[in-house]
């Protein structure tokens, strides 16, 4: 059997830093869309998943999974010292079954606090402790969000 879809994925960054660079807000969007032709299912393994330490921090990795995907976040961001960035973080995002169903209601959502170790020469850490729906979350990660 033959599936005949297109998917598109848009993603939008945007960085306002102030205070010399040592504050920042850091948006991200994130959009899937799913153009199906015919009956035929996508195959599961081909759809957008929201959840985990790189979308919804608060909930599991590949927690949320179908054809639309809608997805913000937003970070402050700051210094505290050297080797050590902080960062208050809000997610919100879903998935939808038809592009007709994206909304921003009811959308999950996800909210806390991120320790960021750093230095010029090694790899980021990232210690990022997450609240949603189904109770708190700890992260820890060698790479950024975004």
């Amino acid at each position: 059997m033959f599936i005949d879809f297109n998917r598109f994925d848009f993603e939008f960054q945007q960085y306002f830093s102030f205070f010399n660079g040592h504050r920042v807000i850091a948006i991200r969007n994130f959009l899937t869309v799913i153009d199906q032709k015919g009956d035929a299912d996508v195959p599961f393994y081909l759809m957008q998943t929201l959840g985990g330490s790189m979308s919804l921090r608060a909930y599991q990795e590949y927690r949320f999974r179908d054809r639309n995907v809608l997805l913000f976040n937003l970070e402050y961001r700051w210094y505290a010292w050297s080797g050590l960035d902080m960062a208050l973080f809000y997610d919100a995002g879903n998935v939808f079954p038809h592009y007709e169903d994206m909304t921003i209601k009811d959308m999950k959502t996800s909210y806390g606090i991120g320790f960021h170790f750093n230095s010029k020469t090694s790899l980021p850490l990232r210690v990022d402790i997450a609240h949603g729906d189904e109770g708190p979350r700890l992260i820890i990660k060698f790479s950024n969000i975004f």
